[in-house]
């Protein structure tokens, strides 16, 4: 049973609603994790795997990915979707990170400041199918794909 504003939700109200780790979960493997994913591929490429995944930088991306869907999930779940903020949680961790470790270098790569561009993008996007009329939802679904398959 899960607690809503002082009221216990039903069995029913929770399987048709979902649990806030299922909430989590679907976020992190239908948004946060997609330019991640990417960015390990780019640098398994660039390094070489023995490389890459003896540096910090793998598990940065992968932890700030977890970390974005965590908050993502958890608004959504309590219906308080902030997709825009949401969506630049995961760069701003590991862009913080990855400068302390590196210094004004990790600018120097365009996949770094790739990360941030796309974020910003599909969270302008989600953000938008949460504030206008469904009649836009569509177009804006659509927008957010071509913008996501532009990450590869």
């Amino acid at each position: 049973m899960l607690f809503k504003e002082g009221t216990m939700l039903t069995d029913t109200e929770t399987k048709l609603r979902g649990t806030r780790r299922v909430h989590i979960a679907q976020e992190f493997f239908t948004n946060s994790v997609h330019y991640p994913i990417a960015n390990i591929f780019i640098e398994l490429l660039l390094h070489g795997p023995l490389v890459y995944i003896t540096k910090i930088d793998f598990y940065v991306i992968g932890i700030a990915a977890v970390v974005q869907a965590c908050f993502l999930g958890t608004w959504q779940f309590a219906r308080r979707p902030r997709p825009l903020l949401g969506n630049l949680i995961g760069p701003a961790i590991y862009t913080v990170v990855e400068v302390i470790i590196e210094g004004p270098e990790f600018f120097t790569e365009p996949n770094h400041i790739a990360y941030w561009g796309f974020a910003f993008a599909v969270g302008a996007v989600q953000e938008m199918r949460v504030r206008l009329p469904d009649r836009f939802n569509r177009t804006l679904t659509l927008l957010e794909n071509y913008i996501r398959t532009n990450i590869l």
